[in-house]
């Protein structure tokens, strides 16, 4: 899991390079890259597979880069019935951070087994005061197969 350079330019769209004649230097991307790691990635990014914890790498890297161009102010826009609103620090790097950790984790939770009521036993299953009928219950399909 390494944040490559190149990285930075794929995931803004060719918007932001990084380089000698990019928007961020080599330095200020090694610095950003640690300090994206630390202040996120080290909690959120656990368990996330390689492209994915690479990915939001660098969306945090464009994130504090924007924070420290100082893009990051109150910013409102009222079109017709359309009204948005962004806070104070957040970027849309970071919007879309937390939407691809948000849905990671969904994806991740859904497919975890749930639980069905063969994996149940229930409270009573073994209280010998109650003998209950033990023979077998009819279905439709033992009826057919002429075993029922």
């Amino acid at each position: 899991m390494t944040l490559e350079a190149a990285d930075i330019s794929i995931i803004s769209n060719g918007k932001i390079t990084v380089g000698s004649t990019g928007q961020i230097s080599a330095t200020s991307f090694s610095y950003l890259a640690g300090i994206a790691k630390s202040m996120y990635l080290d909690v959120e990014g656990s368990g996330l597979p390689e492209g994915v914890y690479d990915y939001c790498h660098g969306l945090l890297v464009l994130h504090l880069y924007e924070v420290g161009k100082g893009h990051t102010g109150f910013s409102s826009e009222s079109q017709n019935n359309y009204d948005y609103t962004q806070s104070p620090g957040k970027t849309g790097w970071l919007l879309q951070y937390r939407d691809a950790i948000a849905t990671y984790n969904k994806s991740r939770s859904k497919s975890a087994r749930p639980t069905t009521q063969i994996d149940q036993t229930r409270a009573d299953a073994s209280m010998s005061a109650f003998k209950l009928d033990q023979g077998k219950i009819p279905t439709f399909f033992r009826e057919l197969s002429g075993n029922g």
